[in-house]
C-alpha cells in the first residue's frame, strides 16, 4: 500500500472526528473509538475454528487502564495459584465453565458481564464452547474472548501477547474487519499499525495479497476511504483477423494484474486457441469438434492399470482424429 495514501486517509478520519465533536455530536463520537480495516477477498477461505492473532507497534488496551476478565478450564482458587506463580498482572476477574453456565446465564447477566470489562480472554481448550454460552451479545460489542495457552511456561508473556494483538477471523464470508487502532492515536502511530497489521493479515490469509481484492479504512460512523484495490486483468485486442465462414475476429490477450504470465495457463480446448507469429500476424485455430462419449463407461483395476471398456476406446478414438 502507498503509505502517503494511508497518512491522507488517517488524517482524514481524524479530521471528520474532530469536526463531528465540534457539532455537539460529542456524546456519540468518542475519543478512543475504533479503527478498523475493512478487507474484501477474492475467494473466501476455509473457517478456522479460531481467529488468527496479529501482532500490532501499539496496544489498543493500555495495561494501566485494562482490566481483563479470565475463562478457565480449571478451578478458580486453582489457577490464582497459577496466575501468582507465573507473576500475570492484570487479571482483575476468573470465571470457571461451570460459573458461567449457572450464574450468567440470562441475557440481562452476560450483558452486564460484556460492559464490565475490556478485554476477555479464554483457555484456548474452551474457545469452541463459548459461542453457545456467552450468546451474541459478546459478538455485538466486539468483545470476544481472546484464546490463549495456559500451559506455556512463560504465562505471563502470553497474556500480554494476546492483549496487546489484534484478531483477524476468516471463513465467515468475502469482507472481514481487523481493529487497528484508536482514533485518539497520533497519526503516527495509526501509520504504523496499519503498516505493520497489514503485513500480519496477508501472512495469514490463504495466497496473501492475491487474494486480497481491497482494503478499506473506517470507524464506526464514518465511510469507508480506499487504501489498495485489486484491478482486474486487463484485455489487449490484436488487429482483427480472418476467421472461420469469412468472418473477422479479434483476438483478446488477458493481462493479470496477478503478475502471472497467461502463457503459462493451460489452454482452453473448448474455446480454441490463438497464436502471433513472428511477422506479427495473429493465426486463431478453431475449436475443436466435440465427440459425444458414452455416459457410463466399466472399467477394472487390474495390478495397478485400468482396463477400459471398447466401447469408450473408440469413442475417445474418434475424438482424436476429429477434422476441424
Amino acid at each position: 500500500m502507498d503509505e502517503s495514501l494511508v497518512q491522507k486517509a488517517v488524517g482524514a478520519l481524524q479530521k471528520y472526528n474532530e469536526v463531528a465533536r465540534s457539532k455537539g455530536k460529542s456524546q456519540l463520537i468518542e475519543e478512543n473509538q475504533l479503527v478498523s480495516l475493512i478487507i474484501a477477498l477474492k475467494k473466501i477461505p476455509n473457517s478456522s475454528v479460531r481467529p488468527h492473532r496479529i501482532p500490532l507497534c501499539h496496544t489498543l488496551y493500555p495495561p494501566e487502564d485494562t482490566e481483563l476478565c479470565l475463562f478457565t478450564k480449571t478451578g478458580k482458587e486453582q489457577t490464582r495459584k497459577l496466575l501468582e506463580d507465573k507473576h500475570v498482572k492484570g487479571v482483575a476477574k476468573i470465571i470457571t465453565l461451570e460459573k458461567l453456565r449457572t450464574k450468567y446465564n440470562t441475557f440481562e447477566s452476560k450483558r452486564q458481564l460484556s460492559s464490565t470489562y475490556d478485554v476477555f480472554l479464554t483457555d484456548k481448550r474452551l474457545y469452541h464452547l463459548l459461542p453457545q454460552r456467552l450468546g451474541k451479545k459478546f459478538f455485538q460489542k466486539k468483545k470476544f474472548p481472546y484464546p490463549v495457552d495456559m500451559r506455556k511456561k512463560d504465562l505471563a508473556k502470553e497474556i500480554q501477547t494476546a492483549r496487546d494483538s489484534t484478531y483477524l477471523h476468516l471463513g465467515l464470508g468475502s469482507c472481514c474487519a481487523v481493529p487497528i487502532a484508536r482514533i485518539g492515536f497520533p497519526t503516527r502511530h495509526i501509520v504504523e499499525n496499519i503498516a505493520h497489521g497489514m503485513r500480519g493479515v496477508a501472512s495469514k490469509i490463504p495466497r496473501g495479497w492475491r487474494n486480497i481484492q481491497s482494503v478499506h479504512l473506517k470507524t464506526v460512523d464514518s465511510i469507508a476511504l480506499p487504501l489498495y484495490n485489486s484491478l482486474p486483468p486487463q484485455a489487449t485486442l490484436l488487429p482483427a483477423v480472418d476467421g472461420p465462414r469469412g468472418k473477422k475476429r479479434r483476438v483478446e490477450h488477458l493481462a493479470s494484474s496477478d503478475g502471472e504470465d497467461p502463457g503459462d495457463l493451460e489452454p482452453n480446448d473448448s474455446r480454441g486457441s490463438a497464436e502471433v507469429t513472428g511477422s506479427g500476424d495473429a493465426v486463431v485455430t478453431p475449436p475443436a469438434k466435440k465427440v459425444k462419449l458414452p455416459s457410463r463407461m466399466s472399467a477394472k483395476k487390474i495390478k495397478g492399470s485400468t482396463v477400459v471398456s471398447s466401447k469408450y476406446e473408440k469413442a475417445l478414438k474418434r475424438r482424436r482424429t476429429a477434422k476441424f
